[in-house]
């Protein structure tokens, strides 16, 4: 039994050799650890010692973040494993092309560069054009002369050995691994079979590091340049903040001079005059509504208010007793969900955001038909799924992206209602943002709009004292939202 479990590790720790991934090391520490396991019982060979070095190999290069400490736990594994002195690595540049110096152990710099430049110039029997091979090419003994030639310092080191092989990182050729024996020694017989593996693998894992290195760099790349949009939006939210508080005080003195002017000298004015002024206040009074949706879209921004378990019906009705005037005034109906629910949220966040949806419904209702309002969830895997459906005007296809964005508002209004500020539904997206959901609207023109938003189920997470739910929220009756049915509007509209 013990011997079956022992191929089995073998099994395993090979199989690994062809495709590393980050994912490698746990598999081959557990198969090289069983392997070691039987030297204590005297049942290790040594292929077990050379797979419990190779796996040692993808558990330091693996685990290494950067190309840098790969390289070098690659190359120190390898010497290991071969029983090699010296070795070098030469990674080909992505640019260039050319093979460069990525890491070397157990040689001087000199030697280095002369050894570079040499397998930049010598013919293909003299390990140039590296990349076409397919086999590690292994120099030694009786073949000590062809190093000789090179450079002095080959025949100072007296180099008796050289394993040459390429590294590939799938089909792609990336560089040269080359290991080195001194003073005679060759290389083990046990360590030939493992050339070929040792060559794949040790490609697959530097292939890898460098990868990850460059998606590092280019995520530096990204946080830098995010850095600066920050700051860039940060120094416009500023400014328009400025701008809208030095502009509000002066609105509110132009509309009240206006309307003193209005009723004081009312008989003196012809129809002209009272006309023009009618516009002026009129347009303050946009000018301010604007003006307090852009203070009001930066206040939801930064809000920092604390989650906290909503039922979601109660919410609704202090939405619609928010809007009782205008509900009224409309003379709409509503449509309640059968069940109720309860969502973890920022409470003043959610209430607005329903406001601002039933808001934009009444200003932009059908002339043809009085409003109706259906308000209602549905139950996703990872969040709740709530909507508002009107039976209004609709936006039209080309339009239904744009409308979340700042003054960007619907091209028709209807008769006596000059539409919003354009800055509504912009808070509503912003609020959706803020709780980790998104917001979308299906629509047909003349057909009315259903706005769609989604919030996190509650997870029993507690970070920074704000809760982030994603666990089944409670669904609960509630009398009162006892079947749906549409409710005429007003102060009691819910029951």
């Amino acid at each position: 039994m013990k011997n079956a479990n022992l191929s089995k590790s073998r099994s395993q720790l090979c199989d690994g050799l062809s495709q590393p991934s980050p994912d490698d090391p746990p598999t081959l520490a557990a198969a090289a650890a069983e392997i070691a396991g039987s030297t204590r019982t005297g049942a290790q060979d040594p292929v077990d010692s050379k797979l419990v070095a190779l796996a040692e190999l993808f558990a330091a290069a693996c685990n290494s973040l950067n190309l840098s400490g790969a390289t070098c736990a690659a190359l120190t594994s390898t010497l290991e494993i071969l029983q090699m002195d010296a070795g070098l690595v030469f990674l080909k540049d992505e640019i260039t092309g050319e093979l460069r110096v990525q890491d070397h152990i157990g040689l001087c710099e000199r030697f280095v560069q002369e050894f570079l430049n040499c397998t930049m110039t010598l013919d293909l029997d003299n390990f140039c054009n590296v990349a076409t091979w397919d086999e590690p090419i292994v120099k030694e003994a009786g073949d000590t002369l062809y190093l000789a030639p090179l450079h002095p310092a080959f025949n100072v080191e007296k180099w008796s050995c050289a394993v040459i092989w390429p590294l590939h990182a799938g089909e792609r050729f990336i560089g040269t691994m080359v290991a080195l024996n001194r003073h005679g020694r060759a290389l083990p017989e046990t360590s030939r079979s493992f050339l070929t593996s040792l060559g794949q693998s040790v490609g697959q894992v530097i292939g890898l590091a460098r990868r990850l290195e460059k998606a590092q760099s280019r995520a530096a790349v990204l946080q830098e340049r995010l850095m600066q949009l920050e700051q860039v939006t940060k120094v416009q939210e500023n400014f328009i903040n400025m701008i809208a508080h030095d502009l509000k005080n002066p609105l509110v003195a132009i509309r009240g001079f206006t309307k003193e002017f209005m009723l004081e000298c009312s008989e003196k004015l012809c129809d002209n005059c009272k006309f023009y002024l009618s516009r002026i206040d009129a347009n303050a009074a946009k000018m301010e509504q604007q003006i307090h949706g852009l203070l009001e879209l930066s206040r939801v921004k930064h809000a920092q208010s604390a989650y906290e378990p909503i039922e979601f019906a109660a919410l609704v009705k202090e939405a619609i007793d928010e809007m009782d005037y205008q509900v009224e005034r409309a003379g709409a109906d509503f449509i309640l969900p059968a069940n109720n629910v309860v969502i973890h949220a920022q409470r003043n966040l959610i209430r607005q955001l329903l406001v601002n949806l039933i808001d934009n419904a009444l200003k932009y209702r059908s002339p043809a038909r009085s409003p109706r309002i259906e308000i209602g969830f549905e139950t996703q895997d990872c969040c709740w799924q709530m909507y508002v459906k009107d039976n209004g005007a609709g936006i039209k296809a080309d339009e239904q992206e744009r409308i979340f964005n700042v003054f960007e508002k619907f091209p028709q209004s209807t008769p006596g209602n000059p539409g919003g500020s354009g800055v509504g539904l912009a808070i509503v997206k912003q609020i959706i943002e803020n709780h980790g959901g998104r917001v979308w609207v299906v629509s047909h023109v003349g057909s009315g709009s259903t706005f769609y938003f989604t919030l996190p189920k509650p997870v029993a997470n507690v970070l920074g004292g704000l809760r982030t739910d994603k666990a089944q929220a409670e669904v609960m009756p509630k009398a009162g939202f006892c079947g749906s049915r549409a409710v005429q509007a007003g102060r009691n509209a819910i029951g």
